[in-house]
């Protein structure tokens, strides 16, 4: 037989010792009590809705007829509003 090679410290021997803490419930149950999760959940489908505006608005101006330059410079003013809003938060959160 071969020679099982192995360190004692990587084994589960299943002696009774593990207890019901180290399962995956236990974690799921912090997960869903922390707010941190909550806020990344709402920041992450934000973030999406916001990059679908960039993929579909012009597709949408397009379909109330106007061309493709029209269309295109109809997505300017909501970009700029969003440039000003970046700026405005990244100064507000750098001073001191």
């Amino acid at each position: 037989m071969a020679e099982d090679i192995g360190y004692e410290e990587d084994r589960t021997s299943g002696d009774g010792t593990e207890s019901k803490e180290h399962g995956w419930w236990p974690g799921l149950r912090l997960a869903i009590k922390d707010w941190k999760v909550w806020w990344l959940s709402v920041t992450l489908t934000c973030m999406v809705i916001s990059l679908s505006f960039n993929a579909y608005f012009p597709t949408l101006s397009a379909t109330m007829g106007y061309s493709t330059n029209i269309t295109l410079l109809l997505c300017v003013p909501p970009w700029l509003f969003a440039t000003g809003v970046a700026l405005l938060l990244s100064w507000f959160v750098s001073r001191k």
